[in-house]
């Protein structure tokens, strides 16, 4: 979240006390433990752009702006499910999926990853999979309908009657 402007006018008032040589310790200090995180600055441009070109229908733009991105911060999360958003609507489901299993090992407690591997697992014919990435997803995110109907519809697939008209009937009371 943003600093507000209270927030911003204490630590300055704070960061005057300092006598110069312990402000220039707290300075070095600070700059130490978020040199990781400025480093990487030119790969979230990378993304920001990349998602900008998926909002505006360039996937190839996308997936060229995210791998661009991806080599200089290679197990990114963010940067993973991007460039698998793009190969999807490019309908690479082969690429989307090994790309989302990527974001998935790189960031394993979030669920979108989940959620992207079940959906092009689904579109690939893979319900197994499709169905392990749904529960998978739901572990974290419980009360989402969309993967009610993905179970139900990847049960049925499989010929599981009555585990489909379940999923299906949770689905529809959601």
């Amino acid at each position: 979240h943003p600093m507000s402007a209270e927030r911003l006018a204490t630590v300055r008032q704070r960061a005057q006390t300092y006598p110069p040589r312990e402000r220039a310790l707290q300075e070095a200090r600070f700059l130490e433990r978020t040199a990781s995180l400025r480093a990487l600055t030119p790969a979230i441009r990378l993304f920001n752009k990349a998602e900008q070109a998926r909002a505006h229908g360039d996937f190839a733009a996308g997936v060229r702006l995210a791998r661009e991105g991806l080599t200089l911060a290679p197990h990114d999360y963010a940067g993973l499910l991007i460039l698998a958003a793009c190969q999807n609507s490019l309908n690479q489901p082969d690429a989307a999926l090994a790309t989302a299993q990527r974001a998935a090992m790189a960031n394993p407690r979030e669920p979108n990853a989940q959620g992207m591997i079940a959906v092009t697992a689904l579109a690939l014919g893979r319900y197994d999979e499709a169905l392990a990435a749904t529960t998978a997803f739901e572990q974290v995110l419980p009360s989402e309908p969309q993967a009610r109907f993905i179970r139900g519809f990847c049960h049925e697939r499989l010929g599981h009657t009555a585990a489909a008209a379940t999923a299906y009937r949770a689905y529809l009371q959601a």
